[in-house]
């Protein structure tokens, strides 16, 4: 199953299911990390935002062989014996794998993915196939 954040005023409720949707009349929420000097606070909302002199922090995931880390920061590095995880997507026929690891590769029979961006006016949109195309009225970013 899948764990799902999802909000209600300001109530917060996770929900495990194996396809992911909010219970009716909430949305689903994020949890989003500001920084201010070695401050850090958490912040969770359908759209989370830094309060004044905070700034947004962003997360990553390293590893050392078994162990892993997540980091959070302004721009966060990995420590010296540590590499960053990667995540690669991978296809085969209608089927498709998410793999992390410090140096990802797909499954016996599966490609590599690639993942492109295409915009109307203000609206991006991620596609994310063996060779992504965009829609029709969509410019590649």
């Amino acid at each position: 199953s899948k764990k799902l954040l999802c909000i209600v005023g300001t109530k917060v409720m996770q929900v495990h299911v194996v396809v992911p949707t909010c219970p009716g009349g909430s949305s689903r929420a994020t949890v989003g990390y500001c920084v201010k000097g070695k401050v850090m606070k958490a912040s969770i909302a359908v759209k989370p935002t830094c309060g004044k002199g905070f700034a947004k922090a962003k997360m990553l995931t390293c590893a050392s062989g078994g162990n892993a880390r997540r980091i959070i920061g302004k721009a966060p590095t990995c420590p010296k014996t540590y590499k960053p995880v990667l995540t690669i997507k991978c296809v085969k026929g209608a089927n498709a794998s998410v793999v992390s690891a410090v140096s990802p590769q797909c499954l016996h029979g599966y490609v590599k993915a690639a993942t492109i961006t295409c915009a109307k006016g203000k609206l991006r949109q991620p596609v994310t196939a063996l060779k992504p195309k965009c829609a029709a009225g969509y410019k590649k970013v």
